[in-house]
Formats: C-alpha cells, structure tokens, sequence
C-alpha cells in the first residue's frame, strides 16, 4: 500500500483528486503561485534557488505580503503553516526570518 493513512483518512472517507493541475510542475514555483495565486510571470518564484526567488527578498517584499494567509489574518482569521514552505525557509543561509521569531518561523 502506498501512503496507507492517507488512504484511510482521506480516500476510504471519499475525498479523491482525480484531475489536479498546475501551471509548472517546478516545486517552488508552483508553491509560491498556490500562496500567492499569481503566475510565474508576475512576480512569484521563477526556479527553486533564493536567486531564482524561491523565498528571496524579491518574494518576501512583494508576493508573500499578499498571500492567501495574509488575507485571511486581515480578516480575522488565524493562521499557520505546516509542512514545506518554500525552499530553505527559516534555514541561516535564508535571506527569511531574519530573527527567528516571526510567527511560524523556526530556525534550523
């Protein structure tokens, strides 16, 4: 079996994808296109390197200020992540988190 608790908590229970599609299949470009629901060409990741604007400064000054998350706390909501965020969130080497206490934000 592949994926056994998914199967059981998410397929046995109904919830399938049959037809799932994204405009690259690139990982940092197409998370960053799903946080932020633009397109490659305006101004979200162009490749999985901080350069490439996989969690640079480009994307923390522009797209990721207008994320879903973003939104979403304007209006009351809270928030967190789980999981993979974008390439070398949170690492050192990242121009991200640069205190380390940002909500959600862990240093490795």
């Amino acid at each position: 079996d592949h994926m056994p608790l998914l199967q059981k908590l998410l397929a046995e229970q109904g919830t399938t994808f049959s037809n799932s599609f994204v405009h690259t299949p690139i990982c940092c470009p197409s998370r960053s296109s799903i946080l932020s629901g633009r397109y490659l060409h305006n101004g979200v990741a162009l490749n999985n390197s901080v350069t490439g604007n996989c969690n640079g400064e480009l994307w923390q000054e522009g797209a990721e200020k207008e994320t879903y998350a973003v939104h979403a706390q304007t209006a009351g909501y809270q928030t967190a992540y789980a999981g993979k965020y974008l390439n070398q969130y949170g690492t050192r080497t990242s121009p991200g988190c640069p205190t380390g206490k940002e909500a959600g934000c862990k240093r490795v």
